[in-house]
């Protein structure tokens, strides 16, 4: 491959052409990483001086620049891609507003120009999630926010920091913008302070001693000033610029007002909390002056009353649900479908007819929307066509039972005609159809369900402690109640549920209850207790059992514990075997 012939590959590390030196990739940077297609010949064969590059190694998307290569850390917002990725990284401008977040940054191929994009150059935004806070924009006075992001905020003066202005509108600036230091306030902040150098004047302020003439309360009235002449003076009184409100005064229910003074207001009830009150009003009392709270409503504005103050879907404003012969928006009337020829179905369920004296749908003309659950009437000027007409004469070209067909017409093409199939619509259903699980008549003998072929069988569970009787059986669709569908070893009564296939034992009750054909002697307890082994000094009876190491009695209740053992050895044996 080394000839004077040869062609010469680029950056190889081979001298193929014998001419001096080897072919190249231009590094011009010198950064470690090639250029793409500009070579320089070497005065030797490896490629590795400076400015040389061979062609394993990585290409340089920018051979100019020392700063750019491959694997290069980006810089956000300048508008190169250092690290030749094909993107650039951008500064997040996530309201849109022109200026960028301060850290949060994006990847883009778009040099930082795309929406919510910004390159480096941009100015900072304060609060990159408003897009009317950035710098530069109109400052709002007193309202909470540093708008043009020079972190001052003019703030109302409360000049005796009570909470309460004084409407002059003087301002304080603040350095920073929620106006809650000492002497601030925002905008919202309660007017009416009579005097702002002195934080016992102001309109939430108390007057509780008639002695003292002074006007704490900003309302215009001291001690026994009766400015609203109701008789009860200022001190007393806890409005005295409204002659209807005073301590003797009747509370009127729902306007929003505490006519007698006690810190409460009078609210109408509504009990399904949907807005309106029932009629006969029922009231309750209330420290929600404007009723707007839980089961509480204030004065109707609208003069409309809940005619089911039970039911939050049963309103004046409340939808009204065509043909369900219940009155949903109150209005003592009810929409029915309209039945034209009176035979109890409807045409469709758009054309409705007002029930003015009931709401039964049940007048001629009239329908209820359940009766289109078996279909639409076909001809709603016929009496004699509905969904589910009988037809019986074949020659009748006419469709009663708006199934579609008619006479010996075969719609469904299952072999019979529409006079004698039960539904001509469905080719699974007629007379020869196999009856199956499906809860629809398929042989047409007018009965759903019976002998199905897929019926499955039931075991009898009477007392439903999960234990068959297998010789009582049904065979039924769905699951008769007292019966289950595995077929368990046989419950000896199936009367009484605690007898059962491994129940506990009672010994010694007269009662087989674990089934195995006989009462326990006595209980197995396991401990060598003296009605088990006999080891004691007393049986069952508290009577000495007369178990001694040899002869006499004693022997012979060691025989009689042994026989005992080992009949219960052979009545566990045959349990297992069972």
């Amino acid at each position: 491959a080394v000839n004077p012939d040869e062609a010469e590959s680029v950056g190889d590390g081979l001298n193929s052409d014998c001419v001096r030196g080897e072919l190249c990739y231009a590094d011009a940077d010198f950064d470690g990483y090639r250029s793409t297609s500009v070579t320089v010949s070497s005065s030797d064969n490896d490629c590795l001086d400076a400015g040389e590059a061979e062609a394993a190694v990585p290409v340089d998307c920018d051979d100019a620049v020392s700063s750019v290569y491959s694997g290069a850390i980006e810089v956000a917002g300048d508008g190169i891609d250092q690290d030749c990725d094909g993107n650039d990284l951008c500064y997040v401008d996530a309201d849109r507003d022109g200026f960028r977040s301060t850290t949060t940054v994006v990847g883009s191929t778009k040099d930082c120009t795309g929406r919510g994009e910004a390159a480096s150059s941009v100015s900072l935004d304060c609060n990159d999630s408003v897009d009317s806070i950035y710098p530069g924009a109109g400052e709002v006075d007193a309202d909470g926010l540093d708008s043009n992001c020079d972190r001052i905020e003019v703030c109302l003066f409360d000049a005796d920091d009570d909470g309460y202005v004084d409407g002059a509108g003087v301002t304080v600036e603040s350095s920073d913008p929620d106006c809650s230091d000492p002497f601030e306030a925002l905008a919202t902040a309660p007017a009416g302070d009579c005097d702002d150098l002195d934080a016992a004047y102001n309109p939430g302020a108390s007057e509780s001693d008639c002695a003292d003439p002074t006007d704490y309360n900003c309302d215009g009235s001291v001690d026994f000033d009766d400015v609203d002449g109701d008789g009860f003076t200022a001190c007393n009184d806890c409005d005295d610029s409204a002659f209807a409100v005073n301590a003797a005064a009747t509370e009127l229910p729902g306007d929003g007002v505490d006519q007698d003074c006690d810190g409460e207001e009078l609210c109408y009830t509504d009990g399904d909390d949907d807005g309106y009150r029932l009629e006969p009003e029922v009231l309750l009392s209330s420290a929600n002056i404007t009723c707007d709270g839980e089961f509480e409503v204030p004065a109707d504005p609208d003069g409309l009353m809940d005619c089911d103050d039970e039911d939050p879907a049963v309103s004046p404003v409340a939808t009204e649900i065509v043909g369900d012969e219940f009155d949903q928006d109150c209005d003592n009337t009810e929409l029915c479908l309209v039945d034209g020829d009176s035979d109890s179905y409807p045409a469709d369920g758009v054309a409705t007819v007002v029930s003015v004296d009931d709401l039964l749908c049940d007048a001629a003309g009239e329908a209820t929307a359940a009766a289109l659950t078996e279909g639409a009437d076909c001809a709603d000027d016929d009496p004699s066509r509905y969904p589910g007409a009988v037809e019986e004469d074949c020659d009748d070209p006419v469709d009663y039972n708006c199934d579609g067909s008619f006479g010996t017409v075969d719609a469904d093409q299952d072999g019979f005609g529409a006079c004698y199939d039960c539904d001509d619509a469905s080719s699974s259903v007629n007379e020869n159809a196999e009856e199956v699980c499906n809860h629809i008549d398929d042989d047409c003998d007018g009965i759903i369900d019976e002998d199905a072929a897929d019926a499955s069988t039931w075991y009898a569970d009477m007392d439903g402690d999960g234990y068959s009787d297998r010789e009582v059986t049904l065979v039924a669709c769905d699951q008769p109640e007292g019966y289950i569908a595995a077929a368990t070893r046989d419950d000896c009564d199936d009367a009484d549920a605690s007898i059962f296939p491994r129940a506990d034992e009672v010994p010694q009750d007269g009662v087989d209850q674990d089934c195995d054909g006989e009462d326990a002697a006595f209980a197995d307890t396991g401990t060598g207790s003296d009605n088990e082994t006999g080891s004691g000094s007393g049986d069952a009876d508290g009577k000495p059992c007369g178990c001694a190491s040899s002869g006499g009695p004693g022997a012979a209740g060691a025989v009689l514990i042994g026989a005992l053992a080992l009949m219960m050895r052979r009545r566990t044996l045959g349990i297992e075997a069972r």
